[in-house]
């Protein structure tokens, strides 16, 4: 996003009655940290209301949807994996991005889309 913050076009405007030429220039995207906040925010909440259908209604046909959860720990974490959850949040390592790419791509298509959709 920084990237194309950068890009500018360049439009010269001409008057007639001046004799000298302006140049005015036009940022093409109007980025900023504020799209990155209400990604984030969106998918936190998300997640915990994911969360919450799976703790109480495991066999539904809507939390599978939402997202499928498997416990990872002693301590009663869960994780997803799988459903809509499982594929807007991102891999959690370098390894699990490269063995599922299909993952990765549609993390990467999701982030990427909702920051173009807040500007």
């Amino acid at each position: 996003m920084i990237y194309f913050q950068g890009f500018k076009i360049t439009f010269k405007l001409a008057n007639n009655k001046a004799t000298s030429d302006a140049s005015y220039p036009i940022r093409l995207f109007y980025t900023s940290n504020m799209p990155i906040i209400l990604m984030s925010a969106l998918v936190s909440n998300v997640y915990f209301f994911s969360q919450m259908l799976y703790r109480n209604f495991k066999g539904s046909f809507i939390t599978s949807i939402f997202g499928k959860w498997q416990e990872a720990g002693y301590q009663g974490q869960i994780v997803p994996v799988g459903g809509l959850i499982y594929y807007i949040t991102s891999p959690k390592t370098f390894y699990d991005a490269l063995t599922d790419p299909i993952h990765t791509l549609l993390y990467i298509l999701f982030v990427v889309g909702s920051n173009f959709s807040f500007i």
